[in-house]
């Protein structure tokens, strides 16, 4: 079709927002599928860093990066526009945008909670269409729930099964890091020896922020690891685990990717995140709800280590996800 194009704005996050753009290019009927970057120079890591060092800068920064996306808009002469979570769009002018060209579709999604994105509250006046994974936030500001996807059939990838692969192992959790987790992590740690589990933890921190906030937080650098694991060697060591382990933030409430992918390889979640129980997701079987670090000693966890795996029909695929959003 001409003149039918996408411009989407997402997180630089992993590879999901490759992942995202190329199923919309190869699934659906726009003519041109573009993509933006949702921080000021491309990464946010770096922004923030600079931010940091260079306050001054942050304001213009986030201009440019505006003049930008209204740029492409114009450009293109986008017909819808895809925002997954838009921390620094200028929602004003994207209002009198909509104005001047009220045929063009404003879709967002929030993969985050408004706790750490306010900005979300201004661009669900400004969407023909606001989702969001989090489940207070639904509630709270009338936004359509919609949890998160699987994507590495996306990719290609294949399970080859836990028990096939040469680096196997029982626990596993690989994340951003937080003061929070380590605590969790090093009582599994503990577990995994004490009883003869093998595990493989990962827990990621950008080195700008470490270097700023090591003192404050006390963060031991023997609990961070600074370089990243490709979607790839994400994917092959959680499809080769047995136990996946889910931590989430004390300021959302919505079910993590994570969540998702684990589940979506019949791997036996252990999670944190008690709003699962809420969904078609939650098995007894399959989801272990850690109200409190000491329930890994007790019988009752022991038995869910135990109990066999079974399928969960209710997961959404990237294509499906794509689809509820009335991207595809």
């Amino acid at each position: 079709m001409r003149n039918n194009s996408i411009l989407v704005i997402a997180p630089v996050f992993g590879e999901y927002h490759k992942v995202i753009s190329s199923t919309i290019r190869r699934s659906s009927n726009y003519s041109k599928v573009l993509f933006i970057p949702e921080a000021p120079l491309y990464n946010l890591g770096i922004f923030a860093f600079v931010s940091k060092i260079f306050p001054f800068l942050r304001s213009l920064f986030i201009r440019i990066h505006n003049w930008i996306i209204y740029y492409c808009i114009k450009r293109y002469d986008i017909k819808t526009l895809f925002i997954i979570r838009g921390e620094f769009i200028d929602t004003h002018k994207l209002g009198l945008i909509k104005k001047e060209r009220p045929s063009m579709r404003i879709i967002s999604y929030q993969w985050d909670s408004i706790k750490n994105n306010p900005n979300a509250k201004s661009l669900i006046g400004v969407s023909d269409l606001s989702y969001t994974f989090d489940f207070n936030d639904s509630e709270n500001y009338r936004m359509n729930y919609l949890p998160l996807f699987y994507c590495w059939n996306e990719f290609g990838y294949q399970s080859l099964g836990g028990n096939k692969a040469s680096n196997r192992v029982d626990f596993f959790f690989v994340g951003g890091y937080r003061t929070s987790r380590v605590s969790i992590l090093r009582a599994f740690e503990e577990f995994c020896v004490k009883y003869g589990f093998t595990y493989y933890f990962k827990s990621f921190e950008r080195i700008g922020s470490y270097l700023l906030n090591r003192k404050k937080l006390n963060m031991k650098k023997k609990d961070i690891s600074f370089s990243q694991l490709s979607y790839k060697d994400y994917f092959y060591r959680l499809d080769a685990s047995s136990y996946v382990i889910d931590i989430q933030s004390p300021t959302q409430t919505g079910l993590t990717m994570r969540t998702m992918e684990a589940l979506s390889l019949q791997k036996k979640l252990i999670t944190t995140n008690g709003f699962i129980k809420k969904t078609p997701l939650y098995s007894d079987s399959m989801v272990y709800i850690l109200n409190d670090i000491n329930d890994i000693n007790t019988p009752e966890f022991r038995l869910f280590l135990g109990s066999k795996n079974q399928k969960i029909d209710a997961l959404l695929s990237l294509t499906n996800w794509l689809k509820k959003l009335d991207i595809l």
